[in-house]
Formats: structure tokens, C-alpha cells, sequence
């Protein structure tokens, strides 16, 4: 792009992280049912009080995620994921780096 079109171009939400401190899950998961409806989707493990339980919107993604503290649920941070977005990354990620590249960048980036 040149700087022309750079700056005429509409900037686009991909992620959204909103850190809060501990609250109780349930408190969070109420609110969140009641604007969006049921969850589509969860990898809550009730035993170890961890994971997700995710919302699939028109154009993107929800995650409420569980920790546990005091062996109960708790949440400090909601996610929200432009699917749209996600998918062109992914696919220009798969494009751009070969397979060396990609187990390099795997490595450096999970440590």
C-alpha cells in the first residue's frame, strides 16, 4: 500500500483482552447468557476448575476463562476474536512461512 491508501484504510478489531481481577465465573457467565445466549462451545474440566467456554458470533468468538483459586472457578480475562480475521492470518501464515519456519517459530514462541 502506499502511504495514500495506508491512510485511508479502515482500521479492523482482530482481539480484544479485557484483564480484570478474580471474579467468581458464575457471575460472569450469567452476564455473558444473557446478552449472547448459551455457550456453543466449552473445555471447562470441572475437576481442575480450568478452560474456556466459548461464544460463536456472527463474525467472531467469545472465550470466558475459568481458573481455578480456592478450588472454585474464577475469571480474570474475556477474549473477543474477529473470525474473519483469524482465518486470513492463519491462512497467510500457512502461506508465507515454509515448514522449517513454522517449527522454529513454534518453538521461540511456546517457551
Amino acid at each position: 500500500l502506499s502511504m495514500d491508501e495506508f491512510d485511508q484504510q479502515e482500521g479492523l478489531l482482530f482481539h480484544v483482552k479485557v484483564i480484570m481481577p478474580f471474579i467468581a465465573s458464575g457471575l460472569v457467565k450469567r452476564q455473558l447468557l444473557a446478552i449472547y445466549g448459551r455457550n456453543q462451545r466449552s473445555t471447562f474440566d470441572e475437576d481442575d476448575k480450568n478452560g474456556a467456554d466459548i461464544w460463536a458470533l456472527n463474525g467472531g468468538f467469545i472465550f470466558l476463562w475459568y481458573e481455578p483459586y480456592r478450588n472454585r472457578p474464577f475469571t480474570r480475562t474475556l477474549d473477543y476474536l474477529n473470525a474473519e480475521l483469524a482465518q486470513r492470518i492463519m491462512t497467510e501464515y500457512a502461506d508465507y512461512f515454509d515448514a522449517r519456519e513454522k517449527l522454529l517459530l513454534q518453538k521461540v514462541l511456546l517457551q
